[in-house]
């Protein structure tokens, strides 16, 4: 008995590109960008402008092998409106518009999500016939806000946007760099982290933070339905006139969905290398390191250290007009004039892929946001070898086991020592605040402490000094070797800023630990 043959679908974009819709033309480049974001080709289509709203849903239905009802031109049942919850139908993106003959038309947005509709059958019961058709998520969400101003629910979103916005202008206001919501059994925390520290902000009741987790996702174009898996997004808002570009990572907890979002200020100016704490020897070293033709420097350090913070102050040394400088960046942190800037978006391409892409634009210098894998290490030891001025990020413990790093990244010694032109390690200490000399005052938020400064140490990969960086990971000895030959060490520059009255001690044991003796 022969079996029946199942076609594969034809993919939206062909089918798209067949009806004359969008060129082939286009379809690369939406294909391009959807790999580089990770979304949905219709979304990424509609953001480009390739295609109008009103042209794209009614294909997208056709395509889907769905009805598809234009609720704009649609008398909406406040009958059946009454059906779903605004929350419901906000959360999953589908609207009840319609009861005829004991069957209830729902319009939604995502018609083959086999878990909404399954939620949806849940709600109604087996026994009540649902037709769904497919429409724009922007319509379904007019249709609760257009049907139902009177009501509790609409009250309620309106106020978590005013809540969710006012939360980012008091976190801008106090220079924080991240806003972390924290769910427990009936409440949610809100901290924000200022100076490298999470500040404990507010709290309010776990039923507005479902409320707000909905209106963050719904901007942030996530799947309001997936609270099992985490998601990323983005989201923009303007604060005082500024661009604030919202980034966020959403996970699942025991309580309820986490969220935690950075913000970024691509429009605020960045600092110099003279205004970042660094010590005049260090900022020779550097400046003289980044003037090589071709070399690879890196700069270790934990997650908020200042890495980039540090490395963008020395892309603004360089010399863009005779030299061409690129980046691959994850994410761009700030915007700097004359550079060409590439962004990774989560899910879609990797700097391996891009930084191959970046090579045969013919770069001069070339900025990597983080060496994390193999490939990346060893494509940029290679172009740093070819004629390249490389600078990087990496995760290691200090200056001396950045060459441990790269060796277990794949790489073997000879390659470093032709390549490496420096390394360098970075923290970040809170200073005195200078109004209470950390008495606690309104000015620091009764903390002590106003604003960071770098502590670092730089080393320059030459004479002995580097044959015993690459054979060795004994810290005591080569931190030994350095200062024979004049150096200084990390520890040795804390001190120094605790003697000028900069810092004190409990700060400076806070971010070096065991490395700061009493």
């Amino acid at each position: 008995m022969s079996q029946a043959v199942v076609m594969p679908r034809q993919r939206l974009g062909d089918f798209l590109t067949a009806k004359g819709i969008i060129s082939a033309d286009e379809l690369d480049v939406a294909l391009w960008e959807q790999g580089r974001k990770h979304r949905l080709l219709g979304d990424v289509l509609l953001e480009l402008g390739f295609i109008k709203e009103e042209v794209f849903y009614p294909l997208l239905a056709e395509f889907l092998g769905y009805p598809y009802v234009d609720l704009s031109r649609t008398l909406i049942s406040q009958e059946a409106l009454s059906l779903l919850s605004s929350e419901i139908g906000n959360q999953l993106g589908v609207v009840a518009y319609k009861v005829k003959d004991e069957t209830i038309f729902l319009a939604i947005s995502d018609p083959e999500n086999i878990f909404i509709k399954q939620k949806i059958s849940q709600i109604f019961g087996e026994k009540v016939s649902l037709k769904f058709e497919l429409a724009s998520l922007k319509q379904i969400l007019n249709c609760y806000q257009g049907g139902g101003r009177k009501n509790k629910s609409l009250q309620v979103q309106t106020e978590v946007e005013v809540l969710l916005q006012k939360m980012i202008q008091e976190a801008v206001s106090q220079n924080a760099s991240d806003i972390h919501f924290i769910p427990e059994m009936k409440v949610t925390n809100v901290y924000y982290r200022v100076d490298g520290l999470l500040q404990k902000s507010q709290t309010f009741h776990t039923e507005i933070w479902q409320k707000l987790i909905v209106y963050i996702k719904l901007i942030s174009r996530l799947d309001i339905a997936e609270t099992r898996k985490s998601q990323d997004g983005r989201f923009d808002t303007v604060i005082a006139g500024e661009s604030i570009d919202c980034r966020l990572s959403v996970i699942p907890t025991i309580h309820s969905e986490s969220i935690v979002i950075r913000l970024l200020r691509k429009e605020k100016e960045f600092l110099k290398l003279s205004q970042l704490g660094f010590l005049d020897c260090q900022i020779i070293q550097m400046r003289h390191l980044v003037s090589q033709p071709q070399g690879l420097f890196l700069i270790a350090g934990p997650t908020g250290a200042g890495k980039s913070t540090t490395l963008y102050a020395l892309l603004h040394e360089i010399d863009c007009l005779t030299r061409n400088v690129v980046t691959i960046e994850d994410p761009v942190e700030y915007v700097i004039p004359g550079i060409r800037q590439s962004e990774l978006q989560s899910g879609g391409l990797r700097i391996a892929d891009a930084l191959r892409a970046l090579l045969r634009h013919d770069p001069d210098v070339i900025y990597i946001s983080e060496i994390r894998d193999s490939e990346t290490a060893r494509l940029a030891i290679q172009a740093s070898l070819t004629g390249h001025l490389v600078l990087a990020t990496i995760h290691a413990t200090n200056v001396f086991s950045i060459p441990l790093r790269l060796k277990e990244l794949g790489l073997d010694p000879l390659s470093l020592s032709n390549s490496l032109l420096g390394m360098m390690s970075q923290r970040l200490v809170r200073k005195l605040c200078t109004k209470c000399r950390a008495a606690g005052c309104k000015s620091c938020h009764h903390t002590g402490y106003k604003g960071r400064l770098a502590i670092s140490e730089i080393l320059e990969m030459e004479g002995a000094l580097k044959d015993l960086l690459l054979t060795t990971t004994d810290y005591e000895k080569l931190a030994v070797a350095v200062k024979k030959q004049g150096g200084k060490m990390m520890d040795d520059y804390a001190r120094d800023l605790v003697a000028s009255g900069m810092t004190d001690l409990k700060e400076i044991k806070r971010v070096l630990g065991g490395r700061i003796g009493v």
